[in-house]
């Protein structure tokens, strides 16, 4: 079996921006997408982000990746957000929902013919008794 390399991938390099406003204030105004394959899998990566103002809530929060799989056309998982989310601040659900679409690590194994993805997950809440 050929040794696979494993990539950096910058994900704030996947986030776009407009520029300056009348304030100085620069907004996110969306992201880009790579795609990698392995044999038959596909990880597409997109930009994620809180806030389209930076200067917002959350605005100054680091942009994470939202990936999905895929076994040649079919879909194993995705977006899923990478990372943890907080399920009482709705801009955690404002690109891939928390915690439902959030996961610290996801990992593909290939059992009997057929593949597996494995997620971790991990979110705090707050809940009013």
């Amino acid at each position: 079996m050929a040794k696979v390399k494993a990539e950096a991938i910058d994900i704030a390099k996947l986030v776009t921006y407009g520029k300056q406003d009348e304030r100085g204030i620069v907004h996110r105004t969306g992201a880009k997408t790579i795609s990698r394959t392995c044999g038959t899998l596909r990880l597409v990566v997109s930009g994620g982000y809180f806030n389209e103002n930076t200067q917002g809530e959350l605005g100054a929060a680091e942009d994470y990746p939202i990936i999905e799989v895929y076994d040649g056309k079919r879909s194993l998982t995705g977006p899923v957000g990478v990372g943890a989310c907080e399920a009482s601040i709705p801009r955690s659900s404002q690109m891939v929902e928390c915690p439902a679409h959030w996961a610290t690590t996801v990992t593909v194994f290939k059992s009997g013919g057929k593949f597996l993805v494995h997620m971790d997950h991990a979110y705090e809440e707050y809940r009013t008794p």
